[in-house]
């Protein structure tokens, strides 16, 4: 796994830039290349393979937490969004609109 590079120039996004752009900016926004400035969008099944990351393993640990190790799961499933928000720059891809 790697971050992917512009279409364009072939220079490498920055691990910021794309989590910026996945998780703050949205999926509707473009990420620009800081060498060539052209902009490319997430594709459409890295928004839904993120989506699928984000909700399938919790969904079922949710629905069989027994209530006296609460906390813990709860340390569990934020432990488990965080590290899928710091490696979402090396799960995404992008693609060029011409």
């Amino acid at each position: 796994m790697f971050i992917q590079k512009c279409k364009n120039c072939s220079k490498e996004f920055s691990w910021k830039s794309v989590l910026k752009s996945v998780w703050i900016e949205g999926y509707s926004k473009s990420i620009k290349c800081d060498h060539c400035n052209t902009k490319h969008y997430i594709n459409m099944t890295s928004r839904i393979f993120i989506a699928i990351l984000i909700g399938l393993p919790i969904m079922p640990m949710i629905k069989h937490i027994p209530t006296n190790t609460l906390l813990y799961a709860l340390l569990i499933i934020i432990t488990y969004i965080l590290v899928l928000i710091l490696t979402t720059p090396f799960i995404a891809r992008y693609h060029v609109k011409k």
